[in-house]
């Protein structure tokens, strides 16, 4: 590879051409002559980025997500840039010797106030014809000329603060710098074609990112940029720093594992005989612990699920290895190709209703609803709050002054126990929970459970809302009420978390123990903890949570049993009540200079508050138009015949039951009931999951039958 990356800068340096240069005025027996070849003594040998890879099907082997593939880019001497006096001087004095030797005149006297407009008509022009011919907008290419010379003179000043005085230039203003990168082959061959040779720009073999597997893992991949440049420039070769034009990691995992991707640039000299001074040190591969087979088919379930549901606008699902306390899946719909991300950026920016770039399996946040039922009863038990079979009478609502806190059930659940208030999902008996452990007691035990902070998984994520006592105040006028220790309960009212915080929290219902996931082969273990809450208390919610998947009468079960399944699971069902999302709004405001009232409709609230011309106290804005609406006929439930709204739909479990392996956590923007919307999501999953050897009796799958299956699969499922 080292030997390669030698001879693509070796084969850049015989890829130089000239432009034509303008003549000017009556000065046109100087035009042409300006030219000199560079003395650049040494060159840069760029190393190869690292690549993401994941694991392949089971965690056998490797599959590449994002890989490198050659390409060529444009770059300019940089002088041509920004000339300076040595360069400047160097050109008068090749100008003044050839017209010297075209006149036969040894002696004739040219003063540099007659050469000097030429050389800047010559200049000007170069970059006119550059503009044309790459077809690449003048102000664009001029924009990444004064990104290059604002990196450099930085790096001469801090060399000048080292020195008294400069002699010469420093090497780094004797380089060449792109202005036209990522061009294919026949972009290369055609811009050769069309130029002769010239010193002052070169064609030359660079890369750019591969994105192998379309929209897989899109939200977590990230983006790359041609830096301008960066870190002070001292006198010494910096191999760590960016020289610009470089690749650097931007967003997501490009910019997380950045300093593993990069590598190191090495050193060529350019004379006749080319000799390495030092080698480059080619980026890291980094491994994602995610299984693709298993990451793949949640995205193409989930697509397939949003599409059917009349109200859904997105989803979520994470999946974790309880027994190596990795992430085996990390998936958000909609999705959207890297590939095309600079194309498509404006239709996918501007995209509110389905908002393809929103990563909601680490920055959606979202009422969790009934799927904190479990850790909220097994939290009371362990503290001595409630004893184990202590029951609470259910008559469809909590009481006769209290009749607007509901059960779902209508009829009631009558006297029910923890396991069976789990199993049946029974509303009035977490409320009567939340009465005897208080708001702020919840609220605190929230947190100890990491709700509240993100999940320190490597790479950034929300970190979702606990309300204190302090954050009511400030934001209801008033404190916390029985009534709020209610809802929290339930995991309604105020409380909201993330898919990837609710996978951690089943995964502490599985094992008794907080404990983020890898998410990066080979890197340490986040640290984690016991939850605190008795064993016996746990095995008690289990119980419920096994009964809730498996009788037939348990909330879940109609929808998430998998009876193909060879390992007894247990799940909860959750439907958390959510407001519509606003999509467009009328904003107005008093213009500041005629002092007339001034009305607009926004599509982007954020955006047009950060532009606005008057403080954003001065704005008044209210929601026209929300999404999802539902209609009439579907605001009754026909199963209970009572009023029902907007709710997200979650399902969250584990499997096996004794020993678990595996913790799955399905969200459904708006879909409505948990059980029928996220659960057959849930079965699936974890059918996908026995299939590929992590639960149960795995069925042999080889990397060949699993690329035949990956295409009925997109072909089944691919957005319409």
């Amino acid at each position: 590879m080292k030997l390669l990356l030698l001879g693509f800068v070796v084969f850049g340096m015989g890829l130089v051409f000239r432009l034509g240069m303008v003549q000017i005025g009556q000065h046109e027996q100087y035009a042409q002559i300006a030219s000199s070849t560079p003395a650049t003594p040494i060159k840069p040998i760029p190393p190869t980025r690292g690549r993401i890879l994941a694991r392949g099907p089971g965690g056998d082997g490797t599959v590449e997500l994002v890989a490198n593939e050659p390409c060529f880019e444009l770059a300019v001497y940089y002088p041509v840039m920004d000339p300076d006096k040595w360069w400047i001087s160097d050109q008068l004095r090749t100008m003044r010797r050839k017209i010297r030797k075209q006149r036969n005149e040894s002696k004739l006297k040219i003063p540099d106030e007659e050469l000097l407009p030429i050389l800047t008509g010559q200049i000007e022009q170069f970059w006119q014809n550059l503009g044309i011919l790459t077809e690449c907008p003048l102000a664009q290419l001029q924009a990444t000329r004064e990104r290059t010379t604002q990196v450099i003179r930085s790096w001469v000043e801090n060399v000048h603060k080292d020195r008294e005085t400069i002699a010469y230039p420093i090497l780094e203003q004797r380089m060449y710098y792109p202005v036209v990168s990522d061009l294919d082959e026949d972009q290369a061959i055609d811009l050769r074609a069309q130029l002769g040779n010239s010193s002052w720009v070169i064609v030359r073999p660079s890369s750019r990112r591969l994105y192998r597997r379309g929209d897989t893992l899109c939200h977590l991949l990230g983006r790359t940029t041609r830096t301008p440049g960066s870190l002070p420039k001292t006198t010494k070769i910096i191999e760590k720093d960016y020289l610009p034009g470089e690749l650097e990691g931007l967003s997501g995992l490009e910019a997380v594992c950045e300093e593993h991707l990069k590598g190191y640039r090495g050193w060529v000299e350019t004379d006749e005989d080319p000799q390495i001074i030092s080698q480059p040190e080619d980026g890291e591969d980094i491994v994602l612990t995610i299984d693709i087979a298993l990451q793949e088919y949640i995205q193409h379930r989930l697509k397939k699920q949003v599409r059917q549901l009349p109200y859904a606008t997105g989803a979520a699902a994470v999946v974790v290895d309880l027994q190596k306390w990795e992430l085996l899946a990390l998936a958000s719909v909609p999705t959207f190709d890297p590939s095309e991300y600079v194309k498509k950026f404006h239709q996918l920016s501007n995209d509110n209703v389905k908002l393809p770039l929103f990563n909601r399996a680490l920055w959606g946040r979202y009422a969790p609803g009934s799927i904190v039922k479990p850790i909220i009863g097994a939290w009371a038990v362990s503290e001595g709050t409630v004893t184990p079979f202590q029951t609470f009478y259910c008559r469809g609502y909590l009481s006769e002054n209290l009749r607007r806190f509901k059960c779902w059930l209508p009829s009631g659940h009558h006297d029910v126990d923890l396991i069976h208030a789990i199993k049946g999902s029974c509303d009035i008996y977490f409320y009567r929970l939340g009465e005897l452990l208080t708001a702020e007691g919840v609220s605190e035990f929230y947190k100890k459970i990491g709700f509240g902070n993100p999940v320190p998984i490597g790479i950034d994520n929300a970190a979702g809302r606990v309300p204190t006592q302090e954050w009511f105040i400030s934001h209801h006028g008033r404190g916390m009420s029985a009534g709020d220790a209610r809802n929290l309960a339930i995991g309604q009212g105020d409380l909201e978390i993330t898919p990837l915080q609710a996978a951690v929290m089943m995964s502490a219902v599985a094992t008794g123990r907080y404990q983020p996931p890898r998410f990066i082969v080979g890197k340490p273990l986040p640290r984690g903890r016991p939850i605190g809450i008795s064993a016996y208390a746990l095995n008690l919610v289990r119980n419920g949570m096994d009964k809730t998947l498996n009788d037939s009468d348990g909330t879940g079960h109609k929808y998430a049993f998998a009876e193909e399944l060879t390992v007894r699971a247990a799940g909860k069902t959750g439907s958390a009540q959510a407001p519509a999302r606003s999509i467009q709004w009328q904003v107005s405001y008093q213009d500041p200079l005629t002092s007339q009232p001034v009305t607009h409709i926004v599509d982007n609230l954020t955006r047009f508050i950060r532009s606005s011309p008057v403080p954003r106290k001065d704005l008044n804005w209210r929601t026209i138009r929300s999404i999802p609406e539902m209609k009439e006929e579907d605001k009754r439930d026909p199963a209970t015949g009572r009023s029902q709204g907007l709710a997200h739909a979650w399902f969250a479990g584990y499997a096996p039951i004794q020993r678990p392996r595996i913790a799955v956590v399905v969200l459904i923007e708006y879909g409505l009931a948990g059980g029928k919307a996220a659960g057959p999501v849930f079965h699936d999953i974890m059918l996908k999951c026995q299939d590929l050897g992590y639960i149960g009796d795995r069925r042999k799958i080889t990397f060949n039958n699993w690329q035949i299956e990956r295409l009925h699969e997109i072909d089944e499922y691919t957005d319409e």
